[in-house]
């Protein structure tokens, strides 16, 4: 599977050749939003939204927020369907416990 990002401008461009290059549309769009750059979660969340509607035939649209605060996870997210957050605590070290590598010895 190959993936190729475009900057927003560029896949806006009309063409009217665009019917017979169908490799060449957008299937998804991602966005990413680091939360302590962000006064409030839900109005930058809202403009993703409405940047989407520009590509109707997305298949696939999600919205990913990293490092969010306390309160900002606690904000009612009724009707963000595609906005996912990454706490800050998973970000950083991981929920998984260290596991041992294969064939090192006891300590």
């Amino acid at each position: 599977m190959h993936f190729k990002f475009l900057p927003e401008e560029l896949a806006l461009q009309p063409s009217p050749l665009a019917p017979l290059h169908n490799h060449r549309r957008v299937l998804g769009v991602i966005g990413v939003m680091h939360c302590p750059n962000v006064e409030d979660v839900s109005k930058a969340y809202a403009q993703f939204e409405q940047r989407c509607k520009a590509f109707p035939d997305a298949f696939t649209v999600r919205c990913f927020a990293f490092e969010p605060s306390d309160e900002q996870i606690q904000e009612d997210r009724k009707g963000q369907r595609n906005f996912i957050m990454f706490p800050p605590d998973l970000t950083r070290a991981g929920p998984w416990p260290k596991q041992k590598r294969r064939g090192s010895k006891p300590a």
